[in-house]
């Protein structure tokens, strides 16, 4: 007798437990369905807040706050200073002959070569119109110079053609400005000799790469090299989608 209460007991424990573990795994999905929509919105507005709307690159308020980050950590003891390019493209010119909706395809092909030639630490984002910034952590001066100089030259070189009809568009051009992170000084100072330093290149005629380094008159200017860039961006065509 005792055994077949105890088994009765059991098996009723038992029973309870499935149901309130299927009771909980549905109340959990019920809860999941119902809060679903509002992180798709929250996601949705990260995503307007954080992103460029013509390129999905970052925007100027999210590179500000990586930029933020990695002057922080450069400031710390035995940490490499960062580098910092300020990119500007010829893209005008399309625009004037292939009107705006061409000229913004010319920006996202740019920024998406951008994009596909940055490491995992880098930011890329588009601070407005035409000009891009590029931020590399962590970066020796000579490795960000070459790098983008090997991004001019590859673009230089590529053809702009239209994916829906095969046509050839223009040519662009891009002008970089880098320099590397002085310890101790503001992101705004930072970031203002990168503009100095695309602003040589465009003075001097644009398609080239200037430096301007961690000394006051440590500038360099770069000519422009027809076959300087890496294999890695032996690109020949960017597809105006």
């Amino acid at each position: 007798m005792r055994c077949v209460t105890f088994w009765a007991q059991w098996s009723a424990r038992r029973a309870i437990s499935h149901t309130t573990a299927n009771c909980s795994k549905r109340c959990s999905t019920k809860r999941a369905r119902k809060w679903r929509p509002l992180r798709d919105e929250l996601e949705h507005t990260r995503q307007q807040v954080t992103l460029d709307a013509l390129t999905g690159l970052k925007n100027r308020r999210a590179f500000e706050t990586a930029l933020q980050d990695a002057c922080s950590h450069a400031n710390m003891p035995a940490t490499p200073s960062p580098c910092c390019w300020s990119t500007s493209t010829t893209s005008r010119s399309v625009n004037d002959t292939y009107g705006h909706l061409i000229g913004d395809k010319v920006i996202r092909s740019v920024g998406a070569l951008l994009s596909a030639n940055i490491k995992g630490k880098d930011t890329v984002a588009r601070m407005g119109g035409e000009e891009f910034s590029v931020l590399l952590p962590e970066t020796p001066l000579v490795n960000a110079e070459r790098v983008g100089e090997a991004l001019r030259a590859a673009i230089e070189r590529s053809r702009l053609t239209r994916a829906d009809t095969g046509e050839t568009v223009g040519r662009v051009t891009v002008s970089i400005g880098v320099t590397v992170y002085r310890p101790g000084e503001s992101n705004d100072n930072f970031m203002e000799r990168a503009d100095k330093a695309l602003y040589i290149s465009k003075k001097a005629g644009r398609n080239r790469v200037s430096v301007l380094g961690s000394g006051p008159r440590s500038i360099a200017l770069k000519p422009c090299y027809a076959g300087s860039a890496t294999s890695f961006l032996a690109t020949r065509e960017l597809l105006l989608h």
